[in-house]
């Protein structure tokens, strides 16, 4: 049975670009993604990551029911993967975080 990967890509880099890396990874592993982070009515940009944050959950709950992922995010999506697994952590096995571009210093605290 393949292990299940749930992807979120980097800002302003949709899912679909990463074709290649995902058929690279073969049928050892069931990877579903968000298309386009952040265009969903219900999970609207703002000026926190709470919203992204959620839509994360949300779709692994909806992709993957009953099932611990592997997050798997880049850049961005790396962060907003982190921080559903901190808010969720019962939804994950691991994680694999690909350049993630940390905020540091005292405005991280709105994120």
């Amino acid at each position: 049975m393949p292990q299940p990967i749930h992807f979120t890509h980097a800002n302003g880099i949709p899912s679909a670009s990463y074709q290649k890396f995902f058929s690279a990874l073969g049928v050892e592993y069931d990877i579903k993604a968000i298309p386009v982070i952040g265009m969903s009515p219900e999970h609207p940009v703002t000026y926190t990551w709470t919203h992204l944050v959620n839509q994360v959950i949300a779709d692994i709950e909806q992709q993957f029911p009953n099932q611990q992922v592997i997050g798997l995010g880049h850049s961005f999506g790396s962060l907003v993967t982190l921080m559903a697994a901190y808010k969720r952590p019962d939804l994950f096995s691991q994680l694999v975080i690909m350049d993630p571009p940390f905020v540091i210093g005292p405005k991280s605290a709105i994120f």
